[in-house]
């Protein structure tokens, strides 16, 4: 059943939106009387009340005070009102470039100013609207001879300085402001993270056949974490991740086919109830999720119930 509550009041009819249940007074109540002080108090404000909005605004009075002093408007109204003064100066007003500015702007621009600096010069115009001037004044080879180059690369002495600064404990946003004027924050901390993870792997340090034997019981056998294992090895826990998913990636087990002895003896598990555990110690050389795959493929083929186990943890 759908319920909706109408309202008369004045001349003028309110109907609350649909819904699937009898809503609760409380909210009902609300609602109404939002609805009659937009019905009683919908037109336009006054030029006196404008006044004293400005006013308060000026005195940076918040929403709720000047609230207070409108009690015959909703809080929506209010803060409607609010946005459009305090937005009057803003490139979301109609008001038009003037000739001056777009030449401004043209001349910035063709120096190689960024625009960081430029919003600067127009404090009544945001960055975007800036941007969409700016499309609009410059052809399309002039903006693209225009954009800004690619970064140069970090030498080595730079390199240097952010290693020293990280060894002191120093902030990505410390290091930037403190050695790096002419670089971005973001980059200045892509190559802290870089650099930071460079040295906590030893210099000199390769991967070995032994090495990887050792990383693969670790992790199978004695089912250590990547965290452990880089301490054990030597190595950085992202160095230690990596080199896992290579070996796994291309160990030969996952391009083995299944043979039809391999099959008929997962079939015999698989009619004897076993749960995919124990199939997957009985094909070592095959992984758990080629185990599962195969198992599902054979229930289907010989029309046997799945059944639903977990993997024991």
């Amino acid at each position: 059943m759908r319920w909706h509550v109408c309202v008369r009041g004045l001349s003028s009819q309110w109907v609350l939106p649909f819904t699937t249940c009898r809503p609760r007074p409380q909210v009902v109540a609300c609602v109404l009387s939002s609805t009659f002080k937009r019905g009683l108090n919908g037109t336009r404000y006054s030029k006196d009340e404008t006044k004293r909005f400005r006013e308060m605004i000026a005195e940076n009075k918040s929403l709720g005070e000047i609230a207070e002093v409108f009690p015959e408007r909703t809080f929506m109204s209010i803060r409607s009102k609010w946005t459009k003064i305090t937005r009057a100066a803003s490139p979301s007003s109609c008001r038009r470039w003037s000739e001056d500015e777009k030449q401004r702007l043209l001349d910035h621009k063709l120096l190689g100013t960024p625009w960081s600096t430029i919003a600067q010069q127009f404090p009544d115009r945001s960055l975007s609207s800036l941007n969409a001037r700016w499309r609009r004044l410059a052809p399309a080879q002039l903006r693209k001879d225009t954009r800004s180059s690619r970064p140069d690369e970090y030498t080595e002495q730079e390199d240097a300085i952010i290693k020293e600064c990280l060894k002191q404990g120093m902030h990505w946003k410390q290091i930037a402001t403190d050695h790096f004027p002419n670089r971005t924050l973001r980059a200045i901390r892509y190559r802290c993270d870089t650099i930071g993870e460079r040295s906590k792997q030893p210099m000199g340090f390769k991967w070995t056949a032994e090495i990887e034997q050792r990383l693969k019981k670790l992790y199978e056998e004695e089912d250590l974490s990547f965290v452990d294992i880089g301490k054990t090895l030597g190595c950085s826990v992202n160095a230690a991740r990596a080199r896992n998913s290579i070996l796994t990636r291309g160990h030969p087990r996952h391009r083995q086919a299944w043979s039809e002895e391999a099959n008929a003896d997962l079939l015999v598990l698989i009619q004897a109830g076993r749960s995919l555990d124990d199939m997957a110690k009985a094909f070592p050389e095959k992984t758990y999720a080629a185990v599962r795959r195969k198992a599902y493929q054979l229930r289907r083929r010989h029309d046997i119930p799945v059944s639903r186990q977990r993997r024991s943890l």
